[in-house]
């Protein structure tokens, strides 16, 4: 039995080691359509580019909560069987190229049985594990509704609203933020995107010339204008409603404040009488996915990324960095290992006296795991930074993310030093809540948003915020 408490630890470095390889260093294949390829497109959001994927994960959680959309419901008690899921990226394509089948999705959460009974919506939606989800198609009617509520509820301090109303304005800002989603890439209930730019380019040349002439107080041809009319209103809205800013600048130099949303570049090109080739190929990309073409839509991104390579290279490979960062998910798979090593401590500590080679088995045991998620929380920490171009505390979120990594730090000194399953304990209990608390401030919205001007400088995040922080 002895070999087997030597072994014991071995096992649980080889079995999450194993996962951590598959996850990190195996490359995951695209489905038939290359979902990830797009998601890996660079945006400009929140004053700093990200990939599609970002956008798609950070609004998902704003609204629902969660990274990923169910697409069928098992029971809890099949915890064997894994249902299907529709991931952030292939989500907001689906919203952005069919919102008549993302309007049928349950992704708006509402759990304040006061709300439920306001908008009469008790018997109505999805429930999972005592919380509800609805779709868009089920809410629409009761959006004047919540909109007054949300209204009322926003003319109070944030420490003056009582649960019922912070839930209405967060169910009221997850509309909103699905409603301007639908509008980054294209008119809502256009079906042939693509076919429709085309259409614009032709009419562009006569209504220029129709609109020059009656400058000029000459005849001009008045259905030519007025065949700009309806594209020109739709454009309108996606600039002013549009969420990311999708169409990068004519020129690499011009910096981040030249990226439009897709209405304002689509305005633009009626003025220059030229679309930018970076909204055809976007068109292309929406088009090709809501008529299920993966052939077209595949060869779309892969266009638009060949577009992209020779000025915006810088962005190409931020946007795969943090494509990267999110698809690996580090302190979620730190957080899981340092629950196992959590429970391995304490079952160490209680079985001391009892059964000593067991209890020193199990805390080597919780000792190498706290090790290993320790190294995977490093990577995730120093990772950020690097995205970020960032000391680590820059807000609340980093702040939890780098006091558990410190106290991480200092629990594996104490089990260097005393070797009772101690510091094991506290390395593992910091590591997990710290990170639990970060994955609920990152429901707020994105992570990694620009600094407040107090802070914005590398200096004093490095020295006053960071030691003050330790």
């Amino acid at each position: 039995m002895k070999w087997l408490w030597k072994i014991l630890p071995w096992c649980f470095v080889a079995l999450f080691g194993t996962e951590l390889v598959a996850v990190m260093l195996v490359p995951k294949k695209d489905g038939l359509f290359h979902v990830r390829a797009f998601g890996r497109l660079p945006v400009l959001l929140a004053g700093r580019i990200q990939p599609f994927d970002s956008v798609a994960r950070n609004a998902l959680l704003q609204i629902r909560s969660t990274g990923d959309v169910p697409l069928e419901q098992v029971p809890s008690w099949q915890f064997w069987h894994h249902p299907k899921k529709l991931g952030a990226t292939a989500w907001l394509l689906e919203l952005m190229s069919r919102p008549e089948t993302a309007d049928t999705r349950p992704i708006f959460l509402i759990h304040h049985p006061d709300l439920l009974g306001e908008l009469k919506l008790q018997n109505q939606g999805l429930e999972k594990s005592g919380l509800r989800y609805y779709s868009f198609n089920e809410l629409e009617p009761h959006l004047k509704e919540i909109s007054d509520q949300s209204q009322r509820a926003s003319e109070l301090k944030s420490e003056q609203q009582s649960s019922f109303q912070k839930q209405v304005l967060k169910l009221a800002n997850g509309l909103q933020l699905y409603q301007r989603l639908k509008l980054t890439l294209q008119p809502e209930g256009v079906d042939n995107f693509s076919q429709e730019l085309a259409q614009l380019q032709k009419d562009l040349g006569p209504a220029r010339a129709a609109a020059k002439a009656s400058e000029n107080g000459g005849a001009f041809d008045k259905e030519a204008v007025a065949r700009l009319a309806q594209p020109l209103e739709q454009f309108d809205i996606m600039k002013r409603y549009g969420y990311a800013l999708v169409v990068p600048p004519l020129e690499s130099g011009q910096g981040s404040n030249h990226w439009q949303t897709a209405g304002a570049s689509l305005l633009e090109s009626v003025g220059t009488g030229q679309l930018n080739p970076a909204m055809v190929q976007l068109a292309a990309i929406t088009t090709a996915y809501r008529h299920n073409q993966p052939e077209a839509f595949n060869q779309a991104v892969a266009a638009y990324r060949q577009w992209l390579q020779p000025h915006f290279a810088k962005e190409l490979r931020k946007g795969r960095a943090e494509f990267y960062f999110n698809d690996t998910k580090a302190f979620l798979h730190a957080t899981i290992i340092y629950i196992c090593a959590l429970v391995l401590a304490a079952v160490s500590i209680l079985t001391f006296t009892v059964t000593p080679s067991l209890s020193e088995s199990l805390r080597r045991s919780a000792f190498y795991l706290v090790l290993m998620a320790g190294a995977v929380h490093t990577f995730g920490l120093v990772f950020r930074m690097v995205l970020e171009g960032r000391p680590p505390v820059t807000n609340l979120y980093s702040s939890a993310i780098f006091i558990g990594w410190a106290t991480m730090i200092l629990g594996v000194v104490i089990e260097r030093i005393y070797r009772v399953g101690i510091g094991s304990l506290v390395a593992s209990l910091a590591g997990f809540i710290t990170l639990l608390i970060a994955y609920n401030l990152a429901l707020g919205g994105d992570t990694m948003e620009m600094l407040r001007a107090v802070l914005d400088t590398n200096f004093w995040l490095a020295t006053h915020v960071v030691m003050i922080t330790t």
